[in-house]
């Protein structure tokens, strides 16, 4: 009797110690439950940790600065003696319609003063729209032909948005030279529009265009490079495409005046 009981103890610690071995052995193969598991996580117990491939680390987001030519576009606060002016930025949209333009850049720049130029009937209709949103209303609205008539002075940035391939060379030389005698020292102008000369679209922009001027009875579609020529001609400098998520329908090129007092003929 005491030989049957010996036996069947030890017959119990045989099968306990298979159980043991059997749980030992799905844990060595089991993947890890952390996150991230993967085939570094499934490593047989016991074995040495190997080395994995050195993790990437992100380069640090630098600003765009005044020295990056694919900087955006846009008015600068002054510096005056080391210490930031308090001054807020101005903002003129020459041709800016019912204000859709200034009012999208007024919800990106809160602290910019904005001002849109139009045509009397145009203006008229601004002043009507604007006041029924909270950026619209920090928008005053000035009346005239730009062509002609008196601009709103000392200003950032002057903004022209599809208004540059509706008029002739001979009309846009004068407009872009009444731009840069109301800017402040190192104030921008900014043309915003379709623009030809793309390798992808560039055929199919021209062809549409082309009918769309034509029928205007004015104007042409530019290169970036030729209106960046007439920039110049009007005295702006270090005239430079800005890039844009959708070049077919817009692109942008921007040029300023230099921050010392210089006289163009």
């Amino acid at each position: 009797m005491a030989g049957r009981c010996a036996a069947g103890r030890a017959a119990a610690a045989k099968r306990q110690r298979h159980r043991r071995g059997r749980a030992r052995g799905r844990a060595a193969v089991r993947p890890s439950r952390r996150r991230g598991g993967g085939a570094a996580a499934r490593r047989p117990a016991g074995a040495p940790r190997q080395p994995g491939p050195p993790r990437s680390r992100a380069p640090p987001v630098r600003p765009l600065g005044r020295g990056d030519t694919n900087a955006a576009p846009g008015p600068r606060r002054r510096h005056e003696g080391g210490r930031p002016a308090t001054r807020a930025p101005r903002v003129l949209d020459v041709g800016g319609g019912s204000g859709r333009f200034l009012t999208a850049f007024a919800a990106r720049h809160p602290d910019a003063e904005l001002h849109l130029f139009d045509l009397p009937a145009v203006a008229a209709v601004a002043r009507q729209r604007l006041p029924g949103s909270r950026n619209g209303r920090r928008i005053a609205v000035h009346e005239g032909d730009f062509f002609t008539d008196p601009l709103p002075q000392d200003y950032d940035l002057a903004t022209l948005v599809r208004i540059v391939h509706d008029h002739d060379d001979e009309s846009v030389v004068p407009l872009l030279t009444r731009l840069r005698e109301g800017l402040r020292p190192g104030g921008v102008v900014m043309i915003a529009e379709p623009m030809s000369g793309d390798r992808h679209s560039g055929p199919v922009a021209d062809a549409y265009f082309g009918f769309y001027l034509r029928a205007m009875g004015s104007g042409r579609p530019r290169t970036p490079d030729e209106i960046a020529g007439l920039m110049k001609r009007a005295g702006l400098t270090r005239a430079r495409e800005i890039p844009t998520s959708l070049p077919v329908a817009t692109k942008i090129v921007a040029a300023e005046i230099p921050r010392r007092s210089v006289a163009f003929s």
